[in-house]
């Protein structure tokens, strides 16, 4: 195992893109500064690895982060992660342990995955088309951890799918656009509702070879936030509107959608348009070909406040076209 140094921290992930990377620890330890700690346990895979382009052996790549991405969208301040190289998870049921130190007490979030297929856009310690991946329903997923007065062990990362893209990143823009998130505000429920109204906007050209031509279904959700930390959309949705058809086959055409009756609160705009209509009510998500929102690493979503009257979110963006499916776990 080695750390790798700060300026090598870079991250893909998506329902579109699933990559965790590893990066550096704190390396100054001040005397009298806060007491630190090591995450260790072992990395699995539940998933067989491509045969046209990986064979489970390669560097594994992992970092703790102080978010998961399938909750942002975007970069997340990294606290420590590792590089294990010339790992071997070619075997059925095979283990490979690591140990992260320097972690001080907090609650922090473990992605990873594992460099088997050769990359043709990234640097190595970029998640590619072939390399092994921890992804959750519609989003990458992470492992929530704590560490709190001791070393925390038994910690396991299970990579449960293969990359399905490549997808060029930014190291400095990606950075810039994570410091520009803000938190939360608190807002207090006062018995009363409102209405929210979403507009949605297509921003991004068609691909007629993936069969989608910018008319189907369009489904659109507000959510507690945007994704859960497993990168799935069970138990986070307020409420769900299904417009049926529209037509967004124009370049730059909005539809806007209402809802009624929401309580003061934070709500996060998620949906996409099933333009090749294929999702169903087993796997409601988008896939080959469908319009969705992406961010610089991850789905994205708008966040829209209600705070005593009625209010309209930013524009939802469809800005990306699913060139693969999701695992739809």
């Amino acid at each position: 195992m080695r750390m790798i140094d700060p300026w090598v921290c870079v991250l893909l992930c998506a329902v579109l893109a699933a990559a965790h990377i590893g990066c550096s620890e704190d390396e100054e330890q001040l005397a009298g500064g806060p007491a630190t700690y090591s995450v260790s346990g072992t990395v699995t895979r539940s998933y067989e690895p491509d045969p046209e382009l990986g064979d489970g052996r390669g560097d594994i790549h992992l970092n703790l982060m102080a978010e998961c991405p399938a909750r942002t969208g975007c970069l997340p301040e990294f606290i420590g992660g590792i590089v294990i190289t010339d790992a071997d998870l070619s075997e059925e049921g095979a283990a490979v342990p690591f140990e992260i130190s320097g972690i001080p007490d907090g609650t922090y979030h473990l992605g990873g995955f594992m460099d088997d297929a050769v990359n043709t856009v990234n640097p190595e310690n970029i998640s590619e088309t072939g390399d092994l991946v921890y992804f959750g329903q519609a989003s990458p997923a992470c492992v929530e951890v704590t560490v709190s007065g001791g070393d925390l062990q038994d910690v396991n990362l299970d990579l449960n799918w293969v990359m399905p893209f490549a997808l060029p990143i930014d190291d400095e823009e990606v950075c810039s656009e994570q410091e520009e998130e803000e938190e939360d505000p608190d807002i207090e429920d006062d018995g009363d509702a409102y209405k929210v109204t979403v507009p949605v906007r297509r921003t991004t050209p068609l691909l007629p070879w993936t069969g989608g031509d910018g008319i189907g279904p369009l489904s659109v959700s507000l959510c507690v936030v945007c994704f859960d930390i497993t990168g799935n959309v069970d138990d986070i949705v307020v409420k769900e509107k299904n417009v049926g058809v529209v037509d967004m086959s124009a370049p730059g055409s909005e539809v806007i959608v209402e809802f009624e009756d929401m309580p003061n609160g934070v709500y996060y705009v998620n949906g996409f348009i099933d333009d090749v209509t294929n999702a169903t009510e087993e796997n409601p998500f988008p896939g080959l070909g469908d319009l969705v929102s992406f961010g610089t690493i991850a789905p994205q979503c708008v966040r829209v406040v209600v705070d005593g009257g009625d209010v309209t979110s930013d524009p939802y963006t469809l800005n990306m076209v699913m060139i693969f499916d999701l695992p739809g776990f």
